[in-house]
């Protein structure tokens, strides 16, 4: 900080919120408003086509840190495979949403 405020300029690195959030918050709303059971492929292709300023790619590597840390599993629920539900408390208490947003 100190370095910073000496400095003649500076810049400052995004943080992954900062990068992230955005498309966190897009990929929780669409999950919690869908009606239909979602799976990866629906879910991105729906956010994507909503809010074209958003990236195919984020998204996809979003999604897998969010299976990997067990925010987001993938179930076979009737016909669908690899349908997506959500731990909602997890989601919180890893900083993805606010307790407003469940």
């Amino acid at each position: 900080r100190h370095l910073r405020e000496c400095a003649s300029w500076s810049e400052a690195v995004p943080d992954e919120n900062e990068l992230f959030g955005n498309d966190y918050r897009l990929i929780f709303n669409e999950l919690k408003s869908s009606k239909a059971m979602l799976t990866e492929t629906t879910l991105i292709g729906n956010i994507t086509k909503s809010n074209p300023h958003s990236k195919k790619k984020n998204l996809e590597t979003l999604m897998e840190r969010l299976k990997k840390d067990g925010t987001v599993t993938e179930r076979t629920v009737g016909k669908t495979k690899n349908a997506l539900f959500v731990d909602w408390d997890r989601a919180k208490n890893n900083g993805y949403i606010k307790e407003s947003d469940i």
